[in-house]
């Protein structure tokens, strides 16, 4: 339900002082990618995240814990919830990749 799920709040401070640097213009093209997630032409590479995989492989094994579990029973109650939480992750990891 809604009211389980967690958000957050972030706040940002304006600060006048810091609107008076010297601006400096520089250009860097990405390059989205599978092995590495971006490369910029300044040849800096940042990892592709791997954390969607980890949570497909951890939702077989809850699903596979799952089937396990006598339907009705309260372990077997645990268990969905278990696995409909991280369906949600999932989704959400999904949805927010960029």
């Amino acid at each position: 339900s809604l009211l389980q799920k967690t958000f957050g709040c972030v706040r940002f401070i304006y600060n006048h002082f810091l609107d008076r640097r010297i601006k400096a213009y520089k250009y860097v093209g990405l390059d989205l990618g599978i092995k590495d997630f971006v490369i910029t032409s300044d040849a800096v590479k940042y990892s592709n995240p791997k954390y969607l995989q980890k949570s497909l492989t951890r939702l077989a094994k809850l699903q596979r814990e799952l089937s396990r579990k006598t339907k009705g029973s309260s372990n077997w109650e645990k268990a969905r919830v278990k696995v409909a939480k991280l369906h949600d992750r999932i989704a959400n990891q999904r949805r927010n990749l960029l």
